[in-house]
């Protein structure tokens, strides 16, 4: 039974996606169940009793192979890619419905199209995408991201490679940043967090061009995934726009590397001189649509203030002093808790010495940057301060010592 567009069938529900023949409702089309199976569907023949139906399960690239008339009709159902096609009869009473499997020596010439039949349509150079987001978050239990650039206001279905390519690597670059929320936010973004907040591509779709985006995992049993929120963040971030005290509230939540990661996205779209819209959707049926145009990407890196600069933070930490060379200036350090940073030396701790294995206790400023060959992040570090924990110990016992005399 066919009704609003859906074929309600013991296959599954099957979302029609293209009429090819219609003469009293469709006789010839594509669907899709909602577990994404396509079908081409081609109505045989007709009795008092029932209709009789072929249903094809078929590839994306066959069905645009037979839609753009390089495979015909006739090869199409008598050479099915899985050697077997359903067989439907739809009865007129009751609604009732018989499937069968039949292999391809059982297909009969005479219930198939002519020979040379073919359809002749346009080439989809990219495709139309047949579910909204939230359709296919709700089908598939993931986050679903659909990203669209506008280049130079033209609206174009092409794109250079390496634009596309830095446009998807800084924005998964910003969304993993935003998954890193815990109390401390040095080094670099843990692999379990970075694991947790990948997306994947999973379709192309003109819009002008756009990309289909999904969590690399399910939802648990509450629906949240674990960029749920990352994306949340993500989705206010761009909503803020150039409104500079809706800016500045999320800023604040944010840490100074996701504020860098950020500019580095933006300065991309700015380069690229491209618009940027998104649409998410989860299985919380969450359905949220946010844009940002090439005037106000210019418009948000004149608020951020750090055009062109590193960001850069410093952190006090306990650990060992493992290794230190004045000639390379260079050094390695290890906290009690197991992290390892190693780096330059200032030009003030060149002139000092130090105890090699001892425990102290350190400054280390963390920059984060931009290489201006390969455009890719690197976090360097460097020694700024190292006080000995015998001076620690020792200045700590004098304080107390004049507290006692006062």
């Amino acid at each position: 039974m066919i009704r609003n567009n859906v074929v309600y069938s013991r296959l599954g529900e099957l979302k029609i996606l293209e009429v090819f023949e219609d003469y009293d409702g469709p006789k010839l089309f594509s669907c899709e169940s909602l577990s994404g199976h396509k079908y081409i569907v081609l109505w045989i023949d007709s009795t008092n009793d029932f209709d009789r139906w072929f249903y094809l399960p078929i590839s994306n690239s066959r069905l645009e192979s037979v839609r753009q008339g390089i495979i015909t009709l006739f090869e199409c159902f008598s050479e099915p890619e899985d050697r077997w096609l359903w067989e439907v009869k739809t009865y007129h009473v009751n609604n009732k419905e018989e499937n069968k499997q039949i292999g391809i020596g059982e297909i009969s010439e005479e219930d198939l199209p002519d020979r040379e039949a073919v359809l002749n349509l346009k080439a989809r150079r990219l495709s139309e995408l047949t579910d909204t987001p939230l359709d296919e978050a709700e089908r598939s239990r993931r986050e679903v991201v659909d990203l669209a650039l506008n280049l130079n206001e033209a609206h174009s279905t092409e794109i250079e490679s390496d634009q596309l390519g830095l446009v998807l690597h800084r924005f998964q670059s910003l969304v993993r940043s935003l998954g890193h929320k815990s109390d401390t936010v040095k080094g670099r973004i843990p692999k379990k967090i970075e694991d947790g907040n990948t997306l994947m591509v999973v379709g192309f779709y003109a819009a002008s061009f756009g990309v289909r985006l999904e969590s690399k995992y399910n939802a648990n049993l509450f629906n949240y995934t674990e960029m749920t929120s990352s994306l949340g963040m993500l989705m206010d971030l761009i909503e803020a726009k150039d409104d500079r005290q809706n800016l500045l509230n999320v800023l604040e939540q944010l840490s100074p590397k996701s504020i860098a990661r950020y500019r580095f996205l933006l300065k991309v779209l700015r380069d690229g001189n491209m618009a940027m819209r998104l649409q998410w959707a989860n299985p919380l049926k969450t359905d949220r649509q946010v844009g940002i145009s090439i005037k106000e990407v210019y418009s948000v890196l004149e608020l951020l203030k750090e055009e062109g600069k590193d960001v850069s933070e410093i952190y006090t930490l306990d650990g060992t002093l493992v290794g230190l060379s004045k000639t390379r200036k260079s050094f390695e350090f290890q906290t009690f808790d197991g992290d390892k940073f190693a780096g330059i030396l200032s030009e003030e701790l060149l002139k000092r010495q130090f105890k090699i294995q001892s425990d102290v206790r350190v400054s280390i400023e963390e920059t984060l940057e931009l290489s201006p060959l390969t455009q890719e992040e690197r976090i360097t570090y460097k020694l700024i301060d190292v006080v000995e924990f015998d001076d620690i110990l020792r200045q700590s016992h004098n304080g107390n010592n004049d507290q006692e005399q006062n």
